[in-house]
């Protein structure tokens, strides 16, 4: 795996990265913690998280949620929330804290591309700015109301008309391979290489951080193919997985706890021209669920700015649904007709766009006025369809008191008792809100089944192991290790082989995959119903619960197995047996209970 090559060759570097970096300040970019004893907590940006899940140890410098699972070391963090390889997150760690890593000049595929992506967009940027070549290009923007500054902030370019300009420039440093690869080159019927991107403007999309990870262009000439053109997917960029502008904005939009989501390149432009920071565009006219993903880190309310046409509503409809769910509050601002955000800015200037801002309507008040405008709700089979049509909208609502205060309006604009909706609307749905109950013990600590932020008796083998309490060979003695399942016998393996050899705990992680990361970290970080020096008697308490589980359930076989025997007509020698084991088995459960 690339990842364990990396670890391998630069494993000093990754122990000298790992004491450098602060946990809890590289996790508090993209989470607000706050200190809970010895550890901080904080909502989880893996998944929908109405409760601070997510606890760090600045200690370990581990993470994990209670809630989704999710859990790891510093790299593993980054390299989710950045959606960054291995050797790209060292990479970018190392560039923080200092550390040079060996063969640092070298990298894989994607880090190659990173560095082609970046030397294309100065190539396009140069181009732009050089006063003949890219006069058409600035004249559009200039045309437009954006000047040299805005060119500069988003590091907007021009690609030249002519068919091989880029693939000439960059094939003999990088070859047609990776030119092709990273969607900059494509290839005629005939096989011969040409530029993807020709006489058109281009806008650098990259990620949160900065790192250029593709392209788009607009058309300078009417007549000159799609109005825009995007890069393909590569192993850099994915369709719907980024947002343009996120990396110039994601700081306004933390301050401000707000978002306002417009569609297009020049839509973002337009606002950031005349000083609206927090601004950006989801690319075309659906939001995906990886890009209500991403907004839900750094917002918590969205002001949906799309168009005000037929293919805009549906997709302010289809994102509302979408960052609604993943507890945002939205909004939506209600442009006039046939106007984008662009367009009102250019004639009605900022205090205009910044009054649809703070006049844009609710969630649901939105949804209403669509199916009044959609419908003749003054008809039967009009009010028919709008039924039909808010079943399946409110069908993936998940918020059950939004979907109440939807029901609540809809019967009057429907002419409908409330509780007939609820009906309709609830048939087949039950139990989708509820959670089940993880199991627990009375103490609300060690579970002997089900998991919760105690552990069961399986995991509390693992964390006593992590505290050099239980080794595998005294489980081994005491005839517990088989009874394990094979991922927590692993663990308690390899957790008692490198505390025996004096590894800690991040060198541990670097040989788990992420599944066992997970379940390691979750071990590791979660509360502990004892103080330190009650540590030795836990272990003793673990080993005697376990034993007692593994008793009593042989009893219960014990006991099934006779019942069957005598209903069989089993000779008495048999049930004699039987019976002598079962003898057996509760004197050795006395035993351990003494």
């Amino acid at each position: 795996m690339e990842k364990d090559r990396d670890r391998d060759r630069d494993r000093d570097q990754v122990e000298e990265i790992r004491k450098r970096v602060d946990a809890v300040e590289l996790i508090s970019r993209y989470v607000t913690l706050r200190q809970s004893g010895d550890n901080y907590k904080g909502v989880c940006p893996f998944h929908e998280d109405n409760d601070p899940s997510l606890t760090v140890d600045p200690q370990k410098k581990l993470w994990h949620c209670f809630g989704c699972g999710a859990g790891g070391d510093i790299f593993k963090f980054l390299m989710r929330m950045e959606n960054l390889s291995f050797r790209e997150t060292l990479e970018e760690l190392a560039r923080e804290t200092g550390v040079e890593l060996n063969g640092s000049e070298g990298g894989g595929e994607r880090t190659s591309l990173a560095r082609l992506n970046k030397e294309v967009r100065s190539h396009f940027h140069r181009h732009l700015t050089r006063e003949s070549v890219g006069k058409k290009a600035r004249d559009y923007l200039q045309a437009r109301g954006y000047g040299l500054e805005m060119a500069k902030r988003f590091k907007l370019g021009y690609a030249l008309p002519g068919w091989r300009s880029l693939t000439n420039r960059f094939r003999g440093e990088y070859g047609l391979d990776l030119l092709e690869e990273g969607g900059l080159t494509k290839r005629s019927d005939e096989g011969r290489p040409y530029d993807r991107f020709r006489d058109r403007l281009i806008f650098p999309i990259t990620s949160s951080s900065g790192q250029v990870i593709a392209f788009g262009g607009r058309r300078l000439e009417e007549e000159a193919g799609p109005k825009y053109l995007n890069s393909p997917n590569t192993p850099l960029f994915t369709k719907g997985h980024a947002l343009y502008g996120l990396d110039v904005a994601r700081h306004a939009i933390t301050d401000k706890e707000r978002a306002i989501l417009v569609e297009g390149y020049t839509d973002v432009l337009a606002p950031q021209s005349v000083g609206i920071e927090n601004v950006l565009a989801s690319m075309g006219t659906s939001l995906t669920e990886e890009q209500a993903e991403l907004l839900r880190r750094y917002a918590e309310e969205i002001v949906i700015a799309y168009d005000r046409d037929g293919a805009g509503e549906r997709a302010t409809l289809k994102s509302m649904r979408l960052l609604r769910n993943k507890g945002l509050a939205v909004k939506v601002a209600q442009l006039p007709q046939k106007k984008d955000p662009a367009d009102v800015i250019e004639e009605g200037g900022k205090d205009e766009f910044l009054r649809l801002i703070e006049e844009a309507v609710p969630f649901h008040d939105f949804y209403l006025q669509v199916l009044e405008d959609s419908y003749d709700l003054s008809s039967v089979e009009g009010r028919e369809r709008a039924l039909r049509d808010s079943e399946s909208f409110l069908e993936e609502i998940e918020s059950p008191p939004l979907r109440h205060e939807l029901i609540r309006r809809l019967k009057d604009l429907l002419d409908l008792p409330e509780r007939e909706l609820e009906d309709i609307f609830q048939r087949g749905k039950g139990g989708r809100y509820g959670r089940k109950k993880r199991s627990t013990d009375a103490d609300g600590s060690i579970a002997e089944d089900g998991e919760n932020e105690g552990l069961n008796l399986n995991e509390w083998l693992i964390r006593l192991a992590l505290e050099d309490k239980i080794t595998a060979q005294k489980l081994k003695e005491e005839g517990l290790l088989r009874e394990l399942d094979p991922q927590n016998r692993f663990l308690v393996e390899k957790v008692s082989a490198a505390r025996e050899e004096g590894r800690d705990l991040g060198e541990i992680m670097d040989e788990l995959d992420e599944e066992e990361e997970n379940l390691l970290a979750r071990i590791s970080l979660a509360d502990v119903p004892f103080k330190e020096e009650e540590i030795d008697q836990a272990s003793t308490d673990v080993i005697k619960r376990i034993k007692n589980k593994k008793s009593r359930q042989r009893l219960r076989a014990l006991k099934r197995e006779l019942k069957e025997k005598i209903a069989q007509g089993a000779s008495n020698e048999e049930l004699e047996e039987i019976q002598r084991e079962i003898l057996e088995e509760k004197r050795g459960l006395e035993e351990v209970n003494k």
